[in-house]
Formats: structure tokens, C-alpha cells, sequence
């Protein structure tokens, strides 16, 4: 896991961040650059990533987020992390949030 603080510096490193909630969460605001992905399709479409990515998971409260990054690790990603506490604690940071994209 990482703190979202650090969650938040790693972005202008290019790390790859998946947001593992639903369409309504993600409308509301989710991280800048973020891919939406539902859990499920997870190990398929993370084909589509280079192996090689820093891959940093995000969901609502840091529960999902968990078992994605294992999903991930699983598959090969070896360098992914969850962000502790999800969004409620990114938005509790004060931390800025995108606006509805497609995904």
C-alpha cells in the first residue's frame, strides 16, 4: 500500500492508476489520468498495460483496491500498489480530482 500523499507525487512519474469503482463513483470525480476498470474484467484488460508499468489501484475506501492489486500482482505487475484508504481519503486530503471522462 502507499499513502495517497505518495500516491500523489508517483503521478508525475507516469504510474499507471486504475480506479476498480463504479461508474457512478468514477463520475463523480476520480484521480487525473486515472483508467476506470471494473474488477472483474481486471485480469483481462490488464493485458493491455506494459508488465514493466508502475501500476497504483484505487477504489472507494482501500478494501477493493487490495484485492485488485492482487489481481495484478498475480498476473505479473509486480511493481503495484494500493492506495490506503482509497478516494475517501484522497478527498479527505484535499487532494485535486478530475472530472467526468470517458471510461
Amino acid at each position: 500500500e502507499v499513502s495517497v500523499q505518495e500516491a500523489f507525487s508517483r503521478l508525475q512519474d507516469g504510474v499507471v492508476v486504475i480506479d476498480v469503482r463504479d461508474k457512478d463513483f468514477w463520475s463523480a470525480g476520480h484521480i487525473k489520468g486515472a483508467r476506470r476498470v471494473d474488477l472483474e474484467r481486471l485480469a483481462t484488460e490488464s493485458a493491455a498495460l506494459d508488465s514493466d508499468s508502475t501500476v497504483l489501484v484505487v477504489c472507494q475506501g482501500g478494501v477493493t483496491s487490495l484485492k485488485a492489486a492482487r489481481v495484478l500482482r498475480d498476473a505479473g505487475f509486480l511493481g503495484t500498489c494500493s492506495i490506503r484508504g482509497g478516494m475517501t481519503s484522497w478527498l479527505r486530503a484535499g487532494l485535486p480530482l478530475a472530472g467526468n471522462e470517458a471510461g
